[in-house]
């Protein structure tokens, strides 16, 4: 059985902010460690998605030069392959780093919005 993970913001940091409860210094401070984190993450996740796209690029191609009936609806299969690898990187990039990012900068905009658009994620 599958298990889907995805990263969140810790619930009483996020009421924390949400509410400013906490000084100024320690949202900036926050702010710049889930940058860091969230660019390291990206990083990480955008060749992981590269290798899936080759992996299922490399198969498709592969069906493409075996089988006739393939090349026969090349462009059908093409776009499938496109809307796919679509799909699965959007729904990727919210488990790892978009849930996050819509945590903390709607909660940093209800605390403190006039550090929203300095410290924004």
């Amino acid at each position: 059985m599958a298990v889907i993970h995805f990263k969140t913001l810790n619930s009483n940091l996020q009421e924390s902010i949400r509410l400013a409860k906490m000084p100024e210094k320690n949202v900036i401070d926050v702010s710049k460690q889930l940058k860091a984190d969230n660019k390291k993450n990206f990083k990480i996740f955008n060749i992981v998605m590269g290798a899936v796209a080759l992996l299922f690029g490399g198969n498709l191609a592969y069906l493409m030069i075996i089988k006739s009936e393939f090349r026969e609806a090349m462009l059908q299969w093409i776009l499938g392959f496109v809307a796919i690898i679509a799909i699965i990187y959007f729904g990727s990039y919210l488990c790892v780093c978009g849930i996050i990012k819509i945590q903390f900068n709607g909660a940093l905009k209800e605390g403190y919005p006039d550090l929203y658009k300095e410290h924004k994620i």
